[in-house]
């Protein structure tokens, strides 16, 4: 038995199945003479085609010589106001290079390592370790990352099941927001969002201060350029960047305040910045507005708004009306039961709302959640069932309201 501990390591790791990986010790040694040769092909070959910092300054400066890369080239964050000479507050911006520039700065620079390393995953959460090196001087930094396995949204996808659903909490602006289980997905693109700016920043500390500082005063040289020849193209280009990001022109006309037919160089170079900030997930639009003192845009709501408006209302007055009045003397009563109460709002919607007698409303119940009818249930699918109920009304309000322009 111990013969045969000796000769297999067992890994468990968590997949689907539960099933456990047996590695052999042959294996394990395998894996380290690839990593090894690996790293010593790398540093053979790094040796024998040593960096001129001349021909990286080259290619940095020919990257920044290109429009389209000199546009997303530096993130700009608004940060506060700052006081200009003449006694005016205007907004303050934080800028510096963006991880696309840092992506073009490896490229350049040449013989330099970039990994990222999974260390432990379980059902929670994901971490890591990035290395970014030198393997001409054999200087490396490391940087470790985790990554949660649960995501927040502001409404409940379609087909939400309870299970998926890890809690609540309260949001800023005091609507709730549901904490669910992350898909294989988002865990992914989180993932790669939190090691790209890991990487851009490992990145900046190996290349040169002065190649970043030369490079990034050619992006800028190369947008006043371009929008010298054409400051339509580049207003329009700006906008269609951030119609992509679900930022409206009225929107950005309401940021700076005038329209962008009236932007001057520095306010298009700063938009610039915060598409860069935006896209690479340092700042979100809402953000970016509060920030510089506004409200966050809120349009004109659709049609399907505000049906969702509506059937809110509905079921929160019909949700106090369920309730007793309040009377001076009578006796205290027990606390009510949740699930007592969504029962009665189930039964309602069924009736008043989809058009079920009361049998099919009580049949329905089971099949739909996979309980009985007076089986209790926690806060967290209480809020499921609820939401189901607003997402169906307003569906079977809008074909409702469809159906007339139909015939």
């Amino acid at each position: 038995m111990k013969k045969k501990e000796d000769q297999e390591l067992v890994v468990r790791q968590q997949q689907p199945d539960n099933a456990s990986m047996v590695v052999s010790a042959d294996q394990y040694g395998h894996i380290e003479a690839r990593i090894r040769a690996d790293a010593q092909v790398r540093a053979t070959l790094a040796l024998a085609r040593p960096r001129d910092l001349d021909v990286v300054r080259e290619r940095m400066l020919k990257d920044a010589a290109r429009p389209g890369f000199a546009e997303v080239a530096r993130y700009s964050v608004p940060r506060g106001k700052k006081k200009l000479d003449s006694g005016e507050w205007v907004q303050n911006y934080i800028k510096g290079p963006s991880i696309r520039f840092a992506e073009s700065a490896l490229r350049a620079m040449g013989n330099v390592l970039v990994d990222v390393t999974i260390l432990h995953e379980s059902e929670s959460v994901r971490s890591g370790e990035v290395t970014v090196g030198d393997l001409e001087s054999n200087q490396l930094y490391r940087q470790g990352f985790t990554v949660p396995k649960v995501i927040e949204r502001r409404q409940l996808p379609k087909f939400a099941k309870a299970e998926d659903v890890v809690g609540t909490r309260l949001g800023a602006d005091g609507q709730t927001l549901y904490i669910m289980k992350a898909s294989d997905a988002d865990v992914l693109m989180l993932q790669n969002a939190i090691t790209s700016k890991i990487i851009r920043n490992l990145a900046l500390r190996l290349t040169p201060g002065d190649l970043v500082e030369d490079a990034l005063a050619a992006c800028e040289s190369t947008l006043k350029k371009a929008d010298a020849q054409d400051p339509a193209a580049a207003r329009k280009k700006i906008a269609d960047a951030f119609a992509g990001l679900n930022v409206s022109v009225i929107s950005l006309k309401k940021y700076l305040g005038h329209g962008l037919e009236q932007c001057s160089p520095l306010e298009l170079d700063d938009l610039r910045g915060i598409y860069s900030a935006i896209s690479d997930g340092h700042i979100t639009w809402g953000e970016v507005v509060k920030e510089a003192g506004g409200k966050e845009d809120k349009t004109e709501p659709t049609g399907a708004e505000k049906a969702a408006v509506k059937v809110r209302e509905r079921l929160s007055a019909r949700k106090r009306t369920a309730q007793d009045p309040v009377v001076a003397d009578a006796p205290a009563k027990p606390a009510a039961d949740p699930t007592a109460a969504l029962r009665d709002e189930w039964m309602r919607h069924c009736q008043d709302i989809v058009g079920m007698d009361e049998d099919d409303a009580r049949s329905w119940w089971p099949e739909k959640w996979g309980v009985k009818w007076n089986t209790p249930m926690d806060a967290d699918r209480i809020a499921v069932v609820r939401e189901f109920m607003v997402q169906d009304a307003l569906r079977l309000e809008q074909s409702r309201e469809r159906q007339p322009g139909e015939d």
